[in-house]
């Protein structure tokens, strides 16, 4: 895991607004890509990485990642 990487997760499990906006912002368009390629339409991608995003945020504090941040998702 990468130093920034560990900073902004111990800034998201504190409720950190601008860590999880910076994470959003970061893999918002690559996760909406790969989706895509699964569901093969562009809105239900990007309805599925706003829920994935959402239930990032609802469960901040319970978040334990040993590797990465992109692993938690792909």
């Amino acid at each position: 895991m990468t130093s920034s990487d560990d900073t902004a997760i111990k800034a998201l499990k504190k409720g950190g607004k601008k860590a999880y906006t910076g994470i959003c912002n970061t893999y918002f368009r690559q996760l909406c890509f790969y989706a895509e390629k699964i569901v093969e339409d562009v809105e239900t991608a990007e309805d599925i990485v706003h829920e994935l995003f959402e239930k990032l945020w609802d469960n901040h504090e319970k978040i334990d990642i040993s590797t990465s941040i992109e692993g938690i998702f792909i």
